[in-house]
């Protein structure tokens, strides 16, 4: 027994030096748990200390939102809209704010007659604005009431005497009389899910309905009138962002920004075909129909999310200038002129990119110089074919109103600040060619 024991010590002592001599194979701690416990206790200190019920919109919360701006004819003046403040701005040909005025709440629809009375309206009122110039200043000068109209997204002016105005409680286009402020068509039925914009050309309506991914052309007839038994629908497996179209002798060219055309794929464990996109259709013939003749990835160019693009023809010639909100890049695409290839789309255009600023939106207005509404900057944009000039907004009583974080954060959230190091499957190759994987 006594040597039993000594054995089973012998035995003891031996594992002991042997587990001693051997290296420490414990997991250390890991610093990423660490880190989202701490980001843990920060979020539930903040979300008990704060009231939500007494917190700014995000409209007023992020800046004075500049979103749009149109000169007007015959002056030297221009107007632009600021969302974040609810008023519209009287400025010179510097882009100086010379006065503001009350407008509709959160006010996103903006057009200009070719006579220079203003019309403004809002996401947040049913009431469509009226101004003009006089002697220097800016007037509102009356209002045309939309009753039954709970948001109002945007309007465009008609050479007949009308206004187009696309609402998104009901999904309308509404028709309306600028003497008599009445409805004239569009009443019952919708146009398309969410129509969040509407422009018009010398012919036409085209309205953009982002939610069922729809652009929507009409022909009108005499008195302005959208021909529904004429509309040409163009509609997607994604949003567009932003619609131009030009009248030609073919028909009506159409360029659109949106997100690739193609179904979402998540097998790689991201998001896939998701890159961003510039179109180019044709509607024409009887009954219309939409031809493509552009998809070329635009995330390959580096413009990522455009929603400003603008499409200009000059005889034969096609030229194309697109922005992006997520992204510091403009690209300017030609087509001198644009020729068919067998697959039955235009050839490849000549691309000229530099570099620019994040934030802008459409349509931006040309001529000698094009200016821009940037609502991530909070600034107008000019740019003369050489480089972007930021001209900041001003914001009186609300200075101090932004931290530096809250504007990096609005950064982050909107543009590839967020993922750098993030490109497009095809960055490096054609971009006529899909975006098959693009986390940008």
């Amino acid at each position: 027994m006594v040597a039993e024991r000594a054995a089973l010590l012998a035995i003891g002592v031996a594992l002991a030096v042997s587990c001693a001599g051997e290296p420490d194979r414990r997991v250390p701690a890991d610093p990423k748990a660490a880190a989202l416990e701490r980001l843990h206790v920060f979020e539930e200190a903040r979300r008990t200390t704060t009231d939500f019920r007494s917190l700014p919109s995000a409209a007023e919360a992020f800046g004075p939102d500049p979103v749009a701006v149109r000169r007007l004819p015959g002056t030297l003046f221009l107007v632009g809209l600021l969302r974040g403040r609810s008023v519209i701005v009287l400025l010179d040909e510097q882009l100086r704010e010379i006065e503001r005025h009350e407008a509709p709440a959160s006010p996103t629809g903006l057009a200009v007659s070719p006579k220079g009375e203003v019309f403004v309206s809002g996401e947040l009122s049913s009431d469509i604005a009226r101004y003009a110039l006089r002697d220097g200043a800016l007037r509102q000068v009356g209002s045309i009431p939309m009753g039954g109209v709970r948001s109002i997204r945007a309007i465009a002016y008609g050479q007949e005497g009308v206004l187009y105005v696309v609402e998104d409680h009901d999904h309308r286009l509404l028709t309306v009389s600028v003497d008599h402020g009445t409805v004239l068509a569009g009443a019952e039925e919708p146009i398309g899910l969410g129509p969040r914009t509407v422009l018009r050309t010398e012919r036409h309506v085209v309205v953009n309905c982002v939610l069922s991914h729809t652009v929507v052309v009409l022909p009108v007839d005499g008195q302005g009138i959208p021909r529904r038994d004429g509309a040409a629908r163009i509609t997607h497996d994604g949003p567009f962002w932003a619609v131009d179209a030009k009248e030609t002798r073919a028909g009506l060219l159409l360029a659109m920004g949106g997100v690739e055309d193609h179904p979402l794929d998540r097998r790689q464990g991201s998001f896939g075909y998701i890159d961003s996109f510039v179109y180019v259709y044709r509607v024409s013939g009887t009954p219309p129909s939409a031809g493509r003749l552009v998809a070329l990835n635009a995330s390959a160019l580096g413009v990522v999310t455009p929603k400003a693009v603008a499409l200009r023809s000059d005889g034969e010639d096609v030229r194309l200038r697109l922005t992006g909100y997520g992204d510091a890049t403009l690209a300017e695409l030609s087509w001198a002129p644009p020729r068919l290839t067998s697959k039955g789309m235009w050839q490849h255009p000549e691309v000229v990119t530099r570099r620019f600023v994040p934030g802008t939106v459409g349509p931006p207005l040309e001529g000698g110089t094009t200016l821009f509404a940037d609502p991530l900057l909070d600034a107008w944009i000019v740019d003369d074919g050489i480089g972007p000039r930021v001209v900041p907004v001003p914001d009186p009583g609300h200075e101090s109103s932004r931290s530096v974080a809250s504007r990096v954060g609005e950064a982050l959230f909107f543009t590839t600040l967020m993922a750098p190091w993030n490109r497009t499957a095809s960055s490096t190759t054609d971009p006529t060619s899909p975006g098959r994987s693009i986390r940008t």
